[in-house]
């Protein structure tokens, strides 16, 4: 599922953000 949520779209990522702050979001993806 990681990889999807690369390519996932904005709304959904926002719903996750909502609940994790954007550097957590950025630095998964640099992790990942």
């Amino acid at each position: 599922m990681g990889k999807q949520v690369r390519f996932v779209p904005i709304s959904r990522a926002d719903s996750r953000l909502n609940q994790v702050p954007k550097v957590s979001i950025k630095e998964l993806a640099h992790h990942r």
